[in-house]
């Protein structure tokens, strides 16, 4: 009789390899020695997520070359892009950067691409701000086209908590503003997730999760737009808006923009699946851009240093 336990390494890695979810390969790390052994693994896990971010990603911005700012190196959105005013490259820990000088943005046009008409996804990018003002909204990267359109967009007004907000709509439009725990000071990198999906929002800032919001109960809104609820629409029948373009540098490139972004904003990555928070904790403290980040090394290296993270995996 065969058993899962008496394949050989290569076909047991290959099996393990083909469950999705990284907390349930984690979990089912802790089963036996064996499986533990192929799982909590540098190579098996970077292997992992490297296929993750191949699969999932529909837009990387590295802003690597200043001759092609709005360049993406996922290659989905084909280059497909527009300036308003003029964002120069500048240099960051990371390498390279894109500075707004409160006046400037990218917009990147997304309505015709399929993968982006989704309500699960998570974006992940660093921001630094220049300056900030009592009154005045500023938006690292968004998509909110007023009243129709409105995917979300990462802000923050005056001295406020950093925040993502999520329109869902039909006949009538309803805000839900996820809001983080940290209040955005000058002269400071940030690495900011934001996790979203029709039913709940997620916001992380540097490696730790701060807001999280549930988006099935209508009483968890912000705000409604326009009138309540009619009696013979429900709720649960209502849907997230989809987007018409991305913008890096304010919310919206409409006839009229505003909410620009002062100071910098690097590898901004958006894809169609969730992040686990073990993922997140290694963009942020490897501090590279997320095509250099060596998950797997980043897993076994804290369980050597603290080894009772195993347990929280």
């Amino acid at each position: 009789m065969v058993t899962i336990n008496s394949l050989p390494p290569e076909v047991l890695t290959n099996i393990l390899n083909r469950i999705p979810i990284l907390s349930e390969l984690f979990s089912i790390s802790t089963t036996c020695r064996l499986w533990h052994s192929v799982i909590i693994d540098e190579w098996f896990l970077q292997q992992r997520f490297e296929r993750f971010k191949k699969e999932n990603s529909i837009g990387h911005w590295k802003f690597e070359d200043a001759s092609h700012i709005g360049h993406d190196s996922s290659g989905y959105t084909k280059n497909n892009y527009s300036i308003i005013g003029q964002p120069i490259q500048s240099n960051c820990f990371l390498g390279k950067s894109i500075q707004l000088d409160g006046q400037s943005m990218i917009t990147i046009p997304v309505k015709d691409l399929a993968r982006y008409q989704t309500d699960y996804f998570a974006m992940s990018c660093w921001i630094y701000c220049n300056k900030t003002f009592s009154t005045e909204w500023q938006v690292a990267v968004g998509s909110w086209y007023d009243w129709k359109n409105s995917w979300f967009h990462l802000g923050f007004y005056g001295q406020e908590t950093l925040h993502n907000q999520i329109l869902i709509s039909n006949t009538h439009q309803y805000q839900f503003n996820c809001h983080s725990k940290t209040k955005i000071q000058t002269k400071r990198w940030y690495h900011v997730v934001i996790q979203v999906s029709r039913e709940k929002q997620e916001i992380y800032i540097d490696g730790k999760r701060e807001g999280q919001l549930d988006m099935t109960d209508p009483n968890n809104r912000s705000e409604i737009w326009s009138h309540p609820m009619s009696r013979t629409e429900k709720w649960e029948d209502m849907q997230m808006d989809m987007p018409h373009a991305l913008c890096i540098g304010s919310k919206s490139s409409e006839s009229f923009p505003r909410t620009f972004w002062h100071g910098q904003v690097a590898d901004v990555c958006i894809c169609t699946k969730w992040f686990h928070p073990k993922e997140i904790q290694a963009i942020y403290q490897s501090k590279v851009t997320i095509d250099k980040v060596n998950f797997g090394k980043f897993v076994v290296n804290n369980i050597i240093e603290n080894p009772s993270d195993q347990n929280e995996i």
